[in-house]
């Protein structure tokens, strides 16, 4: 995808240390990594000055829908990308962060176009797609996002942020051909699958969007941009 975008800008909302945003950055013209938690954000500095990769402005702060300061629950040990705003666990530690309003980032930057938009923020994203509204009608960049999470689920059913999407993008699965949902509705699909599970190379597919399952990872592509969905990964046999 980011190699059919000339001069790419991106947005990584829930960088954590820096996975995502190490990749993503070697496509993008410049990449904006935001981490709120100052513990987790040392670890993404430093991956990013380690690395020596000039093109990333790392921010240490929460995109949201206002610019008030938080507590966030971190996760004290296991996977630091669980930590969330709400408490949804034992074993964290409260922690005072500072948010801002993606819309509020992008003026106060003077950054000219957004072409992609990473959110990973553990059931935050209907606040942080508020507070970005003006630059996602602006530019209508390509977004990726989770939808696994039943708060996330809930927070986004019946929103205008959720009727926006649905208005403005084509909504794809962004996973596997070891997926039970890219098989479903295939004929012979159980046995398809069972089959390619054993004998066939993982590989990366896009295939349709149910709001009814869970998925780890969905590609939302700007309505009339469809045509790029071929060029990165070509429609399956039926």
């Amino acid at each position: 995808l980011m190699a059919q975008i000339p001069e790419p800008v991106v947005l990584d909302i829930g960088a954590n240390i820096g996975n995502h945003t190490l990749a993503l950055s070697t496509r993008a013209k410049h990449l904006y990594a935001f981490e709120p938690i100052p513990a987790i954000y040392k670890l993404l500095s430093a991956n990013v000055v380690q690395n020596n990769l000039g093109n990333i402005t790392t921010c240490n702060f929460a995109l949201s829908d206002n610019a008030e300061s938080a507590t966030i629950y971190m996760v004290q040990s296991g996977n630091f990308g669980a930590s969330s705003f709400d408490k949804r666990t034992e074993g964290v530690e409260a922690v005072t962060v500072q948010k801002m309003t993606g819309d509020s980032f992008v003026d106060a930057s003077g950054i000219a176009k957004v072409d992609l938009v990473k959110i990973d923020v553990e059931a935050h994203e209907v606040f942080v797609l508020r507070g970005l509204m003006q630059t996602l009608r602006r530019h209508l960049p390509f977004i990726t996002m989770e939808w696994n999470d039943p708060l996330t689920i809930e927070r986004l059913s019946g929103s205008a942020e959720l009727q926006f999407l649905l208005d403005n993008y084509h909504i794809q699965v962004l996973g596997s051909n070891f997926d039970r949902g890219y098989w479903l509705g295939k004929p012979l699909a159980f046995l398809r699958r069972k089959f390619t599970r054993l004998f066939v190379t993982r590989k990366a597919v896009l295939y349709p969007f149910n709001p009814t399952r869970l998925y780890k990872n969905l590609l939302l592509v700007p309505k009339g941009r469809e045509a790029l969905l071929e060029q990165i990964a070509p429609h399956p046999d039926s």
